[in-house]
């Protein structure tokens, strides 16, 4: 097999289809504009927005490279919580200086609140309730305006629907609302699909309002009105869209540019030249059912065969090309941010369109690498202290050191604790959904890629996402060690173990009660707490009669395996083998959770969870179908 070589080709697009990561370095220079960048991919419990992530490094390569923004006045927001946002407007608009533009791309999700006013999603976002953690739009433009910006052109790659880019729901009754009105500030220009669908251009791996606008801005748009001339007005721009929105039938993704600012020129210099795009609608097309009905049975493994192939020499190259950027310059300096965004720009995430079918690779530098830039150029401890097991014949396995608790899951979701509470005890209450989310929040947290996405009532398991998430069955119990803990033949000494339902005659410091995580001794691994205190939920859907030889992860069924026992639960039936059933619905003030992750990941195919329909009055909603 012939394997791609990065240095030559960093992501095998459809023949015809420029890259846009690639930079073009024009030599202008923007001292007094500023621009916010959005990309929001990844969602704790939303429907992925597939090609955010690409948008939004697309448009950090144009805004530093082609239009010359000082990179110090380019805010990158991958994936960030409504309070990540409102600290990136307030540096935006106070970064543009007088005479500058002030840009804003946003490539994500967007709905509309039960009144019917527009609002764009973040990473808070819930299945159930749209509106936390949203920004309306109409905030959002009035913080801009405050701004001493000469214009300010905001695009946005998301529809107001409640659409993802699919066409798909991401609730069930999504709210509606009139047409977006013209903005009142004059200096306001304002592109999005509004209402209509906001498409992904699935040969760019990107949203086509996104592809179509910032080639536009690299030189694509010059002359599209009349000769070229070397530069590019917002005029210019926006016909270029025109043109584009028609060809794919779609109706103009903006709103009219205002009379003063047509003549405005955004780009200069050395700009590229407009492709000879294919004949064939910009959309691509998903393959047909007949199609995939032709795929070989053995595909897969040849996939996954090539795919590892192309895997290494992609992470030979990043191994070097990290070196280099660890050696740009000191934390926080202006030279390792722009080190660690070229690295991300080349190997974040490359897509490859191999023989036997599309696989999607990251360095394994790169959650590293997005942690450092979201914290400064520091890297962040993570929240969950870990450690590694490791089994002969098994990849080597992270899992969570103690339980989590609701210092972690503050710290992770932004929301103050509970005033009853205290935070270094464990987090109980937590229903099986309500975990999957948490277990992408602390992912982004800790710079790592979501493992869950939701679409209906679907959960769906990535098989190459590196981030936390909950144990099988069989994980749980190989990070559980022996089948009985030392001290369950003698009671007396069960205390020192485990926290479980004693008698407290024979337990002097025994309350029957949740006690802090840690507190007993730890097993084989060094974890503590794998039986009693609390039950931990795990990612197995329940079946009467597990495979006692090896328990293999179950995929379908309404209710959820739980294990470990919990300080309710009788020595006597505390067993690594001891299992119980429980809706995903469920809150019990004795059920929490710990988590897992693969150190080493390894190329997997990823499964899928349908849960059944009637889980119970307390399961919160997903999103729509």
């Amino acid at each position: 097999m012939r394997v791609a070589r990065l240095l030559l080709l960093p992501l095998l697009l459809g023949a015809g289809w420029p890259d846009l990561l690639e930079p073009v370095r024009s030599g202008a220079q923007a001292p007094t504009d500023a621009a916010l960048l959005v990309g929001a991919e990844l969602f704790g419990s939303l429907p992925s927005a597939k090609g955010a992530g690409r948008d939004l490094m697309a448009a950090w390569t144009w805004a530093t490279w082609t239009r010359g923004v000082p990179l110090a006045q380019v805010i990158r927001l991958p994936n960030p919580s409504a309070r990540d946002v409102q600290t990136g407007l307030e540096r935006a608009a106070s970064g543009v200086g007088p005479g500058g533009v002030l840009w804003v791309f946003w490539s994500g999700h967007g709905a509309r609140d039960a009144s019917g006013r527009p609002i764009l999603l973040t990473a808070d976002a819930r299945s159930n309730d749209l509106e936390v953690g949203a920004v309306p739009l109409d905030a959002l433009l009035q913080r801009l305006t405050a701004s001493e910006a000469q214009a300010i052109v905001v695009v946005l790659d998301l529809t107001f629907r409640g659409l993802d880019r699919e066409g798909a729901p991401l609730v069930d009754e999504p709210a509606w609302g009139p047409p977006l009105p013209p903005p009142v500030d004059p200096r306001v220009v304002l592109w999005t699909a509004g209402d209509d669908v906001a498409a992904a251009h699935r040969p760019a791996q990107m949203g086509l309002l996104t592809w179509h606008t910032l080639g536009a801005l690299r030189g694509w748009a010059d002359g599209v009105s009349g000769a070229p001339d070397g530069q590019i007005t917002l005029a210019e721009v926006a016909a270029w869209v025109d043109r584009a929105a028609a060809r794919a039938e779609r109706s103009p993704p903006h709103l009219p540019v205002p009379e003063a600012l047509g003549g405005l020129v955004v780009a200069t210099g050395r700009l590229q030249a407009a492709p000879e795009l294919p004949d064939a609608a910009t959309l691509g097309e998903a393959p047909t059912a007949e199609a995939e009905a032709e795929v070989p049975e053995d595909s897969a493994a040849r996939l996954t065969e090539q795919a590892e192939a192309v895997r290494k020499e992609v992470q030979a190259e990043a191994d070097r090309a990290w070196s280099r950027v660890l050696g740009a310059g000191p934390a926080g300096s202006p030279e390792l941010a722009q080190a660690l965004g070229d690295f991300l720009n080349r190997f974040g995430q490359i897509t490859f369109l191999l023989p036997e079918g599309e696989v999607v690779i990251s360095a394994e530098q790169a959650p590293r690498a997005r942690s450092m830039l979201a914290h400064g150029g520091v890297l962040t401890p993570s929240l969950v202290p870990s450690a590694v097991l490791r089994a002969p014949g098994q990849p080597p396995l992270r899992v969570a050191l103690r339980e989590l608790t609701w210092q972690q899951r503050a710290m992770a979701t932004g929301e103050a604790l509970p005033e009853d509470l205290r935070g270094d005890m464990p987090l109980t209450g937590i229903s099986w959904y309500e975990a999957i989310s948490l277990c992408n929040l602390l992912s982004m947290r800790d710079g790592l890629t979501p493992v869950y996405s939701t679409s209906g009532r679907t959960v769906t398991m990535s098989p190459t996402a590196d981030g936390w998430r909950l144990p099988t069955e069989a994980e749980w119990e190989r990070a559980a060690g022996a089948l009985r803990w030392p001290g369950f033949d003698d009671p007396a000494l069960s205390c020192e173990h485990a926290n479980l339902a004693d008698d407290p005659a024979r337990c002097d410091d025994h309350a029957t009660a949740l006690r802090r995580p840690g507190q007993g001794r730890p097993n084989e691994h060094g974890l503590h707490d794998m039986a009693g205190n609390v039950a931990e939920w795990t990612w197995d859907a329940w079946t009467p009669h597990p495979d006692p030889r090896a328990p293999a992860p179950h995929w379908d069924g309404a209710q959820r395996v739980v294990k470990g026992g919990s300080w309710k639960t009788p020595v006597e039936e505390a067993q690594r083998a001891s299992r119980a059933p429980e809706s995903p619905g469920a809150r019990r003030d004795d059920l929490g959770l710990r988590l897992v992750r693969w150190e080493d990941l390894p190329l997997r195919m990823g499964d899928t969870v349908y849960p059944d329909e009637e889980e119970g009055p307390e399961a919160p909603e997903l999103p729509g179908e």
